[in-house]
């Protein structure tokens, strides 16, 4: 049973950082001598902080100083969790009231506690005109804080995003509402957080607007997970397709839709498995690279990406590999080249170089001739020979 005001079975993770845009709070000084702060300048990449020294290591040694991309998973399910936005007023003392641009959710009364309001009871003042925006006190302003987990950081903890910019807020907004809809959940679902320079609108401090170009943050899904998902949509509509264009009489033969002539039941096949063709001819390898410079080739590909691969990922490149080769060779294929001994080994630049090389993307998701051809000659190679 919770106890009442202090426990409510409501779920939360801990905290380990903050993703900021800007740079740090700058101290300067007024015309009459007087010292205040101010904001940092706006930043072309995310600055992390932490209270733990540890927790700044392992970022920086996945990242750096100055990283403009970053890997993320979202902890909850819905958009509402894992983005919560609100209208927030601030002064000297802390925190004013906070609402949603029309009712006031929760202020700080005279004591200085936190008083919470019931929905739909205080009206915003600022909404209402009992209190006037100005430049000096502009009232309760855009805030949204956007929570991740970073992989790097081997932590089930979260770090959190803040941005009050509306270009940030609405991309990001609806971005996450369309993945919720399609997916029915946010967690699982490998993003990327990327910093993004845009010519948006913004005022020109003469009562109108100008455009200027802003450094803006992106959220994407991971390229290998967006492939792997088209893939599996597009095997997933193929049936339907196959009984369209091969539609059964009441006798239950098949007849094609467009000639109108009776199919021999030995043509049909499942989409992804083509009849097997003898004698088919090899197509040629591009600058007659042999299996020695293939391996080369594929493990400069992978240098840089050293983080394990994601599952998304890793799933993309099986079912590549599985175009050129069976799966046993698949096997040999990669320890050969990468000295693996099981593909869930496989780091993130491994992965995308085989995916990319194997070329298997829509419409017709068929290898690269080049890719087939090069596979033959690396399994045909002293070293693969040796291990079958």
């Amino acid at each position: 049973m919770p106890i009442k005001g202090l426990t409510n079975n409501q779920t939360s993770l801990p905290r380990v950082g903050a993703l900021r845009k800007g740079g740090e709070k700058q101290t300067k000084t007024s015309k009459n001598g007087k010292e205040y702060q101010t904001w940092g300048d706006d930043l072309d990449h995310f600055r992390f902080t932490s209270d733990d020294p540890a927790v700044l290591a392992d970022f920086k040694n996945a990242y750096g100083d100055a990283p403009r991309t970053i890997n993320v998973l979202l902890p909850y399910r819905t958009t509402d969790e894992n983005f919560p936005t609100w209208k927030k007023e601030y002064s000297a003392g802390g925190l004013v009231h906070t609402c949603d641009g029309e009712f006031v959710t929760r202020y700080r009364d005279k004591q200085g506690q936190i008083v919470n309001v019931p929905p739909q009871t205080m009206p915003c003042p600022y909404e209402t005109g009992d209190k006037k925006r100005t430049r000096q006190n502009p009232g309760c302003l855009n805030n949204a804080r956007l929570n991740v987990i970073i992989p790097e950081l081997k932590r089930f903890a979260i770090v959190e995003m803040h941005t009050s910019a509306i270009n940030d807020i609405v991309h990001i907004d609806n971005l996450l509402r369309d993945f919720e809809q399609r997916f029915g959940t946010l967690q699982g679902i490998p993003f990327t957080l990327t910093r993004v320079l845009e010519g948006i609108s913004t005022p020109d401090g003469k009562g109108g607007r100008a455009r200027r170009k802003k450094w803006m943050v992106h959220v994407v899904a991971q390229r290998e997970w967006s492939a792997f998902q088209l893939s599996d949509m597009a095997d997933r509509a193929m049936p339907q397709l196959v009984s369209a264009t091969a539609p059964a009489l009441e006798s239950g033969e098949p007849i094609d839709f467009e000639t109108g002539e009776i199919i021999d039941e030995q043509q049909i096949y499942e989409a992804d498995e083509p009849p097997f063709v003898e004698d088919e001819p090899t197509p040629p390898m591009v600058d007659d690279r042999d299996g020695d410079a293939v391996i080369n080739y594929l493990i400069q590909q992978a240098s840089g990406k050293t983080n394990p691969a994601s599952e998304g990922s890793l799933k993309y490149m099986r079912s590549s590999l599985k175009k050129v080769a069976k799966n046993a060779d698949a096997k040999i294929l990669l320890k050969v080249v990468y000295g693996l001994e099981s593909s869930a080994d496989a780091t993130q630049g491994q992965a995308s170089a085989i995916i990319d090389w194997i070329g298997s993307s829509a419409p017709d998701w068929e290898p690269s001739p080049v890719a087939v051809t090069e596979t033959a000659a690396v399994l045909s190679g002293e070293i693969a020979q040796a291990m079958k």
